[in-house]
């Protein structure tokens, strides 16, 4: 297993890959994300964890150019939670749903890969057969099935 990568944030707001030796941007962040690479982003002075805020920032950017993922009416809501009694129920029960909504997503991807393998083709082709099977199955009323 391989160690988190570490990015330090300068006082300058400059972050600072320490694996690969060089200067990243946000987006380059947001990339690492999307791919999968676990990170810790560091404040250089103090050696704290700032990774929530970044990743945060990240979120900010992204909610302001472009189509929104969060409404306002779901913001609004989130932000009710803050200091309620349910915060915590409430966080694990988003991280969860969003967990499994991405697995649900992995499963669609995957079948559709599957089934397009054979190119658009071979998909109409099964499609067409299992249809024809069904149809061909059928009772016509005599007591006899069509086969």
């Amino acid at each position: 297993m391989t160690a988190e990568r570490i990015i330090r944030k300068y006082p300058n707001r400059r972050l600072y890959d320490t694996a690969q030796a060089r200067f990243i941007n946000l987006d380059d962040l947001r990339q690492m994300v999307v791919d999968g690479e676990e990170f810790v982003v560091q404040d250089k002075s103090s050696g704290r964890d700032i990774t929530r805020s970044m990743l945060l920032q990240i979120i900010v950017e992204a909610e302001e150019s472009g189509e929104p993922l969060l409404s306002t009416r779901m913001l609004r809501n989130m932000i009710r939670f803050y200091g309620h009694i349910m915060q915590s129920a409430f966080g694990h029960y988003i991280e969860a749903a969003t967990e499994q909504f991405m697995q649900q997503q992995d499963t669609v991807e995957r079948q559709f890969k599957q089934l397009m393998s054979g190119g658009p083709m071979a998909a109409m082709n099964d499609l067409l057969r299992a249809q024809m099977g069904f149809f061909g199955k059928k009772d016509d009323g005599s007591g006899d099935s069509k086969k």
